[in-house]
């Protein structure tokens, strides 16, 4: 039975549900329809009435369209979801259809098959619904009709839109339309119309940062404004208003930016719609790759420069390749040269590359000022003709700077000096050349090219020798710089003036002249300071009372401090006493060092040791201080006073000097003055000779000014007098000169210059009775010095007075013992004074030992006297109280005073022994640098000499009174001879030119050295004597070193004992203490090794080295002062940061340090004494021995340096003694040494001068003759072949040929001047003459163009100096001239010597070489030096320009501290003379080049030493 519902039923059901459904939606159609048209027609209309805002109409639109939904929804559209079911579908057909009431909807749901209703009902059911269903009509159950309401209102509605649509005015139709489609670009209707003319299209491209016209037609009315409207993404909209251009067209700008521009334009109720302007970048590079080629003359590499601008900056001349890389693709490309100028170069097409980039050239020269690419696009069109063009910088080539660095504007030299150059080139793009010009006076400019290496700075450094110029003393010396650049152009730079001197004043002694100034200015602080002191002990009370208790604390405190720094300052001066001692420079000064030492050593050891007990508290015997402090002031004063004397001598004597030679060089100038400004050729010349003359004048008056502080009160008045005087005759000089606007009239110039003359005269007359004056006073100061007796003899004889008291109490020992003030027993009086002997000794011989000149066999005596005072006084410690023990001590002592004695009269002997000798070597005041130096060496050897005869008389002895006698008489000898050559400096001085009776005072300097040598010969049994006994009361060296050893044990055993303590950690302060306490015992272990490497430093430089034994005990002494001058200062400095230590384990650490360093000084010295006893007992050593030795040198780094200082005196020695039996073989030696020896280059090359010069001379004088044959060519053709070898040893072949051929030329025209059997003879003639000139010529720019040597131990050059000598000498030995009938011996300059004098004269140069390296190695150590520690041409010194010590205008080092000496080139300071022919005619200039090395390199001491070794040398000679 079939219960489902039935087709017809759901036929009926589905065409039910589909009409509902269309009418539903039809009717929600019309709904939004009638919405839509209605209100979109208001929103039209009040858009027509109202300028609606922009912004709110399409809103209003969208509103609308919302609205219509809405009613759509609410009348229709949600009435759909209704009838999906049939169930719901079923019921809505009940509801129009009432006679289905119930039916249909039971006949759905019973056809599910769920009801409980029996089948055959509902199968009936289901048929009767199914039958009345088909008599149903859908479309009248749901009629169109019912749409009738909603299809009335929309015919309404369209009827009213079409009356306002017929309305013209209204433009219903498209306000409607603006209405109903939002956010539409319309434009707004209205009866004036808009159209675009430009641009056009009206929508178009436009590029990046431009400004567009707009132009707009205006039709249909005409509106009060008409209005531009912009807008860009981002910003706010724009309005401008638009001008009428032409009836109906208006023009606007719209401004163009990075984006794209939206514009309309409005016209009365017109609006247009938008358009749209599309921003694009216009064509530009966005890199530029730049190849800039320099100029072909500059040889510059190619520069390529990648960057983000078109800059161009390049060099004049030069072109620049670009590549541009543009930012889009580019159609076309062309460079503009200068696009903003009307007149710009024609374009220059560009390359465009395959990868798109522009290729072209652009010369960058100085009419190019800009440039610009002109691209065009290749997609838009566009070009870049707005563009910026960039910028053309073309650097000028500039012409090239110069200056002299080095001197600076002016400076005053000697003529045969050299002026070391330093100067700086620059140039832009490079220099091609530098040349150094030159001219004296101004006049026929000479110029040479600088061997440089190219480049855009050039530092030169450049020598150039016043001696070939033949400049004369007030000549200038005109130097500048020429530099070129590569492009041709040259600069030069400012004149330097080189105002060549006379040599009035030794260097060395106005180095001396400051030394003393400094010495006095020390002194008179030290007076001062110690009558603080004597002021401070006098106010400490004798007895401390409860009342004054704090007053005397204070008294003690402030005397303490004034005692500190007494000593400090003592400290000071003693060194500065030892430093002016290194550069004495001659006997006469170094016996002024030696007195002041012993006055200040007495001070220091005496009456400054007595006031050490104020450190221990208020004083019971305050009277012993007083006396002690008043004793100090009083040697203090005597200090200052002498100081001060022999200060005003020295440098009274430096500026008399100075003003005499200006007097002179103005006088000249003077009587020159007419003649020479009326002639046009001569006056620059007198007028650089004046301005020279001018500078030297302000020299002279700091030269005053630097006097004044020596000088007294009224003195100081004069000498300001004097410099006013000198200032206003200077300055009116000055004035008068020629400048570029002035020339006064040759009468005007000489009245000027005679003024200053006179004021001249006048003070060089004033300052030399002010040191006539000064000399005077000094020398009373020196003989009132010398006549005190040496301290350290006056604390021997007091020694031996209180061993005589001891002994006399021994004797009695019922008798009381006597006490001093001090309470000391005799023995302690006795011990006391001979520790001050002891040390007083020591000084004294440290002392001497810093001068070469007195460190002689003196210096040893008195070392060795010191160590016999010191094992003496530990002798008197331990004495017993037995009178024959007392009594053979005190003979002893006795035996040292008089030994001392003894020794201390040969000392003084030997000073005046060797100043006589140098007096007698050139007593002619115009020979010498210094004029009076003769006078001062002679006296100097009477000052010496009259202190003899009261100590011989002192010493009672049978021959003393007949040597007495002896010595008065060589003293009133030597007292004659220095007051007539002190006459002759004086008449050379006031009248130089007039003949002096030098002859005479010749005589007298021989006469008085022959009574000085026959004195001194009847004191060498005496000497001999005392030396005796001295070595029999010194203890030997080894034995101080175990003593030393010894004591450096026991305190290392203390410093271990206290690391360990402090390892432990025990307290700090505890530990510190100890520490402290050590410091105590390491003070007087220092003193100890002090005065054991004194002893040793003697000995070691007494030793000599050609024996086996002393040479080994010389080695071990040096190894023995390393030790402790390495560690000593470590072990003090450990010891110190352990006192001072806040914690355990640094102290730990510095105190095992220091025992260490104490225990390997300890072990060594022991070792080294024990062999240095046994060389001292005559034994060997033993292999193993020598071999710890070397370990220790090589422990201690000094077995390189001894090796080689060792090895070279024997090298020496061995030269010295083969040059007798092998000269040739000895000469290849030399030879071998020459490469390797600068200064021996040096000197050869010199030597090589001066005989080619000698040659030249001859030669000359020689053709002059009326007849000759020839014989000074000869010769001088020989000297020559010789100076050829020497040109060839030194590797200059050029020269060496074209001197061998001058040689050999003058060879030919000697033997044609001699004449042949049978031809005519040939006279030398000019011929010859041209041949020596040239080689002279030839030799002596080689011997300026060799550097001197500059080594760090100028002995090194004297070795030079000698070695060179020795060649020369062994040279002529092996290569003698052949003996020439009819030579005349001896004619001619520059003859020849026998060969044996030859050979012998080197092998004594060779000696003297040998003893300068002994010399050379005793000044190291001197010095705290390792011998050998600096090898010869090591440390070489650059050589620059030294100011003039001649020239005081140049800073001087007057005041405080060390000084380095400033030596002027080519002077040799103090008596450096030469014999000629005695020393391989070697003269004074080359002596000076040889000893270059102390320009400002050399210490002092060295500087001293290489005087007194050409002086002993010159001395030799003459003997």
């Amino acid at each position: 039975m079939n219960l489902s519902l039935r087709p017809a039923t759901l036929q009926a059901l589905q065409a039910f549900h589909s009409r509902r459904q269309r009418l539903l939606g039809l009717r929600g159609c019309l709904g939004f329809g009638l919405i839509l048209l209605g209100v979109c027609g208001v929103i039209a209309l009040l858009d027509r009435a109202w300028l609606m805002p922009e912004g709110l109409r399409p809103w209003l639109s969208v509103a609308v369209y919302l609205t219509g939904a809405y009613v759509a929804w609410r009348t229709a559209l949600h009435h759909l979801s209704l009838g999906r079911e049939l169930a719901e579908t079923a019921r809505l057909m009940e509801r129009a259809a009432p006679s289905l009431r119930e039916r249909l909807v039971s006949a759905v749901e019973l056809s599910d098959g769920h009801a409980a209703d029996s089948s055959e009902f509902r199968a009936r059911l289901q048929d009767e619904v199914a039958e009345q269903l088909k008599t149903l009509n859908v479309t009248e159950l749901l009629p169109t009709r019912a749409l009738k309401p909603w299809l009335n209102a929309a015919a309404v509605l369209l009827v009213v839109v079409a009356g306002l649509s017929a309305v013209p005015m209204l433009h219903f139709p498209g306000f409607l339309l603006r209405a109903a489609v939002p956010f539409v670009n319309f434009a707004r209707p209205s009866t004036i119309k808009i159209a675009i003319i430009e641009p056009s299209p009206a929508d178009k491209r436009v590029p990046f940062a431009s400004d567009l016209e707009i132009v707009a037609e205006i039709t249909g009315g005409v509106p009060e404004a008409v209005i531009l409207e912009t807008e860009t993404a981002g910003s706010k909209t724009r309005r401008t208003e638009m001008v009428r251009s032409y009836e109906t067209r208006y023009a606007g700008q719209a401004a163009i930016g990075q984006g794209d521009v939206s514009y309309r334009i409005l016209a009365g109720d017109a609006i247009s719609s938008w358009f749209t302007l599309s921003a694009r970048a216009r064509p530009r590079a966005v890199e530029f790759v730049k190849t800039i080629v320099p100029p072909a003359y500059t040889g510059l590499p190619e520069t390529v420069l990648t960057e983000e601008n078109g800059d161009l900056e390049a060099l004049d001349g030069s072109v620049v390749k670009l590549k541009l890389k543009p930012n889009q693709k580019i159609q076309k490309g062309d460079l503009l040269i200068n696009p903003d100028l009307a007149d710009h170069p024609e374009a220059v097409p560009m390359t465009l590359a395959a990868d798109g980039t522009l290729e072209g050239e652009i010369s960058v020269v100085s009419e190019h000022e800009s440039w610009r690419s002109a691209l065009t696009a290749e997609e838009t069109g566009f070009t870049n003709e707005e563009s910026s063009p960039w910028r053309i910088m073309s650097i000028p080539d500039l012409p090239p700077v110069v200056q002299i660095l080095e001197p600076q504007e002016q400076l005053s030299m000697m003529a045969d000096e050299t002026v070391r150059l330093t100067g700086r080139a620059g140039d832009d793009v490079g220099l091609a050349s530098i040349h150094l010009t030159h001219a004296v006076n101004g006049a026929n400019w000479e110029e040479r090219e600088l061997k440089v290496s190219p480049g855009k700075e050039i530092t030169v450094q450049e020598s150039l020798a016043l001696g070939p110029l033949q400049a004369g003393p007030g000549d200038a010396v005109l130097i500048k710089l020429v530099a070129k650049d590569l492009k041709g152009q040259s600069a030069e730079s400012p004149v330097v003036r080189i105002i060549i001197l006379e040599q009035t004043v030794d260097p060395q002694q106005r180095q001396w002249a400051q030394e003393m100034r400094r010495l006095a200015q020390q002194a008179t602080t030290l007076s001062e300071q110690t009558r603080e002191l004597k002021q401070a002990v006098d106010k400490i009370p004798k007895k401390e009372k409860d009342s004054a208790k704090e007053e005397a604390k204070s008294a003690l405190a402030r005397a303490q401090t004034e005692l500190q720094q007494v000593t400090e300052r003592s400290e000071d001066l003693w060194n500065q006493l030892k430093q002016a001692a290194t550069t004495a420079p001659s006997h006469l000064d170094s016996m002024k060092v030696q007195l002041l030492g012993e006055k200040l050593l007495h001070m220091r050891h005496e009456a400054l040791a007595n006031l050490k007990s104020l450190s221990q508290g208020l004083p019971e015997n305050v009277d012993g201080l007083r006396r002690s402090a008043s004793e100090a002031h009083g040697d203090a004063d005597v200090i200052e006073q002498a100081a001060r004397a022999f200060a005003t001598e020295d440098n009274a004597k430096v500026v008399a000097q100075i003003a005499q030679q200006l007097s002179r060089q103005e006088a000249l100038l003077t009587e020159q003055s007419l003649a020479s400004n009326r002639d046009s050729s001569q006056r620059p010349k007198w007028h650089e000779q004046q301005r020279a003359a001018v500078v030297a004048s302000e020299a002279l008056r700091q030269e005053l000014e630097s006097l004044k502080p020596v000088l007294d009160g009224g003195q100081q008045k004069q000498v300001e007098e004097l410099k006013k005087q000198i200032a206003e005759t200077s300055a009116d000089l000055s004035a008068s000169l020629d400048k570029p606007d002035q020339t006064k009239s040759p009468e005007h110039l000489y009245g000027a210059a005679d003024n200053h003359r006179q004021r001249l005269g006048r003070a060089a007359d004033t300052l030399l009775s002010v040191a006539e004056n000064a000399g005077n006073k000094a020398a009373q100061f020196r003989d009132k010095l010398a006549r005190q007796e040496n301290p350290a003899l006056v604390a021997l004889n007091d020694a031996r007075g209180a061993l005589a008291q001891a002994a006399a109490e021994a004797k009695d020992p019922k008798r009381q013992a006597k006490t001093d003030r001090e309470g000391r027993t005799a023995t302690e009086q006795a011990q006391k004074k001979l520790a001050e002997a002891t040390q007083q000794l020591e000084d004294q011989a440290v002392l001497r030992e810093q001068n070469a000149r007195t460190n002689t066999q003196a210096a040893l005596d008195a070392n060795r006297a010191s160590r016999a005072a010191g094992q003496l006084a530990r002798e008197v410690a331990d004495l017993p109280k037995e009178q024959a023990t007392i009594q053979a001590v005190q003979a002893k002592v006795e035996s040292l005073a008089q030994a001392t004695r003894a020794l201390e009269t040969d000392a003084q002997a030997q000073t005046a022994a060797e100043a006589i000798a140098e007096a007698v070597a050139n007593p002619d005041p115009s020979e010498n640098v210094t004029p009076a130096r003769a006078a001062e060496q002679a006296r100097a050897a009477s000052e010496a000499l009259r202190q003899l005869p009261d100590q011989l008389r002192r010493a009672k002895t049978p021959e003393s009174q007949g040597l007495a006698s002896a010595f008065q008489q060589a003293a009133d000898a030597s007292r004659q001879t220095a007051d007539h050559l002190q006459a002759l400096g004086r008449q050379f001085a006031r009248q130089p030119g007039t003949p002096m009776d030098v002859e005479g005072g010749r005589r007298l300097a021989a006469e008085a050295e022959q009574k000085v040598a026959q004195a001194m010969d009847g004191l060498q049994s005496q000497t001999a004597a005392a030396r005796g006994t001295l070595e029999q009361l010194t203890p030997d060296v080894s034995d101080m070193m175990k003593a030393v050893a010894q004591d450096l044990k026991q305190t290392q055993q203390s410093t271990q004992q206290a690391a360990s303590q402090a390892e432990a950690n025990q307290p700090v302060d505890e530990v510190a203490q100890k520490a402290r306490d050590l410091q105590e015992e390491a003070e007087a272990n220092a003193a100890k090794m002090a005065s054991l490497q004194a002893a040793l430093r003697q000995e070691a430089n007494a030793a000599d080295l050609e024996k086996m034994d002393e040479r080994q005990m010389a080695r071990m002494a040096d190894v023995a002062l390393a030790q402790m001058q390495q560690k000593s200062p470590q072990i003090s400095q450990n010891l110190k940061q352990a006192a001072e230590a806040s914690q355990s384990q640094p102290q730990a650490q510095n105190l095992n340090q220091a025992a260490q360093a104490q225990q390997e000084t300890s072990e060594s010295l022991d070792q080294l004494a024990q062999n240095m006893a046994k060389v001292e007992d005559g034994q060997s050593l033993t292999e193993e021995e020598l071999a710890a030795m070397q370990n220790r040198e090589k422990e201690l780094g000094v077995d390189e340096a001894l090796e080689e200082a060792y090895k070279r005196a024997q090298e020496l020695a061995q030269m010295a003694q083969d040059a007798g039996q092998n000269p040739a073989a000895v000469l290849a030696e030399l030879e071998k040494e020459l490469p390797k020896n600068p200064a021996m280059q040096k000197s050869l090359a010199e030597l090589s001068k001066q005989t080619a010069q000698a040659s030249e001379q001859a030669v000359s004088a020689e053709a002059q003759q009326p007849s000759n044959i020839g014989l000074a060519a000869e010769q001088a053709a020989h000297d020559l072949a010789r100076v050829a070898r020497h040109q060839q040893r030194l590797g200059q072949q050029d020269a060496a040929r074209q001197v061998a051929q001058a040689s050999s030329q003058l060879q030919q025209q000697a033997q044609a001047a001699k004449g042949r059997p049978g031809t005519p003879q040939k006279p030398v003639g000019p011929e010859a003459q041209t041949m020596a000139a040239e080689a002279a010529k030839t030799a002596g720019s080689l011997a300026a163009a060799t550097p001197p040597a500059i080594s760090a131990n100028p002995f090194y050059d004297i070795q030079g100096a000698l070695l060179a000598q020795a060649l020369d000498q062994l040279d002529q030995t092996v290569n003698p001239k052949q003996a020439q009938s009819g030579q005349q011996d001896g004619s001619q300059s520059g003859q020849q010597q026998p060969s044996g004098s030859q050979q012998q004269k080197a092998q004594q140069n060779l000696a003297d070489a040998k003893q300068s390296q002994q010399q050379s190695m005793a000044n190291q150590r001197n010095q705290g030096q390792t011998p050998g520690a600096q090898k010869p041409g090591q440390q070489q010194a650059q050589n620059q320009n030294q100011p003039n010590p001649n020239d005081p205008s140049q800073p001087s080092d007057s005041e405080g501290g060390n000084q380095s000496m400033k030596v002027v080139e080519g002077v040799l300071g103090g008596e450096l003379i030469m014999i000629n022919g005695d020393w391989g005619h070697l003269p004074s200039k080359m002596a000076a080049d040889l000893t270059e090395a102390t320009r400002g390199e050399a210490a002092p001491e060295y500087r001293a030493a290489i005087e007194n070794y050409y002086k002993a040398i010159a001395t030799k000679a003459k003997k």
